[in-house]
């Protein structure tokens, strides 16, 4: 009979113990946050096994990681993670050395990759680190200020390409009479220039109607900017940035 006076409190006691055993369990946020910015969180963008784990750490720093384990393939959830913030959450893909990758970047069995946005407050960048091996997938994110998005590099010109883009400008603006390019016929030269270490396509014009020459333009790459040079001299003058 004795024995029976300490069941009800050991079943409190047991209900303590299960109940505090779930309250110390993280739940998974539903965003990352670094200063003013903020982005959807893995498991708001791709759908994750019911029993995968998670848990988070702080650095030295005071950076906070949030790891997801027990995944079928972290490589696939990383994937479809980083290819939602690229096309819905305007951010590019960079590379630990901070170049752009493609937006269709395939990735590998393990690694890690870098989503990018500029940050709200104007100064900086936030980021997101996804690193991801064949079960898991962690995300740290964080404000770098003062840091800048790469810029694209553009596909170099192809010479019809320089001659439709002379063509499209005004006569105004590269120092030429009338009101529009038909009086004029532009000849693009083979190879490249080199102007102030940057590589241009030279272009010759001549006058429609009686074929004399005119003039002699640059197009610098990347930035596409106009130069009218002076063969005299080998002096160019800038007339479009």
């Amino acid at each position: 009979m004795k024995r029976h006076k300490y069941l009800p409190f050991l079943w409190a006691l047991a209900f303590l113990l299960l109940a505090g055993c779930g309250g110390d369990t993280p739940q998974p946020v539903e965003s990352y946050s670094a200063g003013e910015d903020t982005l959807p969180a893995l498991n708001q963008l791709v759908t994750l096994e019911e029993n995968f784990q998670y848990e988070t750490t702080e650095d030295d720093d005071g950076l906070i990681s949030f790891h997801y384990e027990a995944l079928t393939s972290g490589k696939d959830v990383a994937q479809s993670y980083a290819k939602d913030l690229v096309e819905n959450q305007q951010c590019v893909l960079l590379d630990e050395d901070n170049q752009l990758l493609p937006e269709d970047q395939k990735f590998a069995d393990t690694g890690t990759v870098v989503a990018a946005k500029e940050s709200s407050s104007g100064d900086g960048l936030f980021q997101l680190s996804i690193s991801w091996d064949e079960t898991s997938c962690t995300i740290s994110p964080k404000l770098e200020e003062g840091a800048k998005l790469p810029e694209k590099e553009e596909d170099s010109m192809t010479l019809e390409e320089a001659t439709n883009y002379l063509q499209s400008q005004a006569p105004s603006t590269l120092g030429l009479e009338g009101t529009d390019m038909s009086n004029y016929i532009i000849f693009p030269e083979e190879g490249l220039a080199v102007l102030d270490g940057k590589t241009c396509l030279s272009l010759n014009v001549y006058t429609a109607d009686t074929h004399q020459y005119v003039s002699t333009y640059l197009i610098g790459e990347p930035g596409r900017q106009i130069y009218q040079l002076d063969r005299e001299t080998g002096e160019a003058t800038l007339l479009l940035s």
